[in-house]
């Protein structure tokens, strides 16, 4: 998930809007998983892949509305996450990865632990373990999945 040249002004951005006793520590983008149903584009009738990309993005965002209904986590298909000592602020991103809108925060103290999973070079799947027993899963770049469980936890004991 490759980043805009704008993301210094995204970073600027996000951080104006945080709280103003609260620091940002590290930003990232992620997704959410793909319904099981996404063909990822194996259609080979040119006059429907149009019409099916759209209905597999529409899928898309409602498997996503679900997951954070279900789950009381913000979540979008396409996010911009910062992280800040009390909690993730997890902003809707556009196809450029600039935020479009403030999908909500979720606080740390929910996060009672994260697992990297196996992945391709160019995304990994983390998962978070929620405290009442739910769990969210996004995909983020490689280099951030080697960081975020360290970030997450290691912060969450510190703070007890």
């Amino acid at each position: 998930m490759s980043r805009g040249p704008d993301w210094n002004q995204t970073r600027a951005l996000i951080a104006a809007r945080l709280e103003p006793d609260e620091r940002l520590a590290g930003m990232f983008t992620a997704i959410t998983p793909y319904p099981e149903s996404y063909s990822h584009g194996t259609i080979f009738i040119p006059e429907l892949i149009l019409l099916v990309r759209a209905a597999e993005h529409a899928v898309w965002r409602r498997s996503t509305q679900a997951a954070s209904r279900s789950s009381q986590v913000p979540l979008a298909p396409r996010m911009i996450i910062a992280i800040t000592d009390r909690r993730l602020v997890v902003w809707a991103a556009d196809r450029r990865w600039r935020p479009r809108r403030l999908a909500g925060a979720l606080s740390r103290d929910r996060i009672i632990g994260v697992t990297a999973k196996e992945g391709t070079s160019r995304v990994r799947t983390v998962v978070l373990e929620l405290s009442a027993g739910e769990t969210v899963t996004i995909r983020v770049d490689p280099e951030v999945a080697g960081v975020l469980p360290g970030m997450l936890v290691d912060a969450s004991e510190s703070a007890s």
